[in-house]
């Protein structure tokens, strides 16, 4: 810890340095969450995409069973 007898800037405000410190930690915060946020939706992007693939590969299972069907009734 910093002792007043060697800190020249001791008692000193300095608000313009440390309000810069303060914005700039809110915005590195600000930029995580975004990371993150981004990163989040990429994963759902594929799960949304791995699901129209096995909704696709349904489609077809059932077209084909319905071709099967038709033609075993006749």
């Amino acid at each position: 810890m910093k002792s007043p007898f060697y800190d020249k800037n001791f008692g000193k405000s300095k608000p313009d340095a440390n309000m810069r410190k303060i914005v700039f930690w809110m915005n590195s915060a600000d930029e995580r969450r975004n990371s993150t946020d981004v990163r989040r939706n990429s994963a759902d992007v594929r799960r949304n995409n791995a699901d129209v693939r096995r909704n696709s590969a349904d489609v077809r299972r059932n077209s084909a069973n319905a071709r099967r069907n038709s033609v075993d009734v006749s």
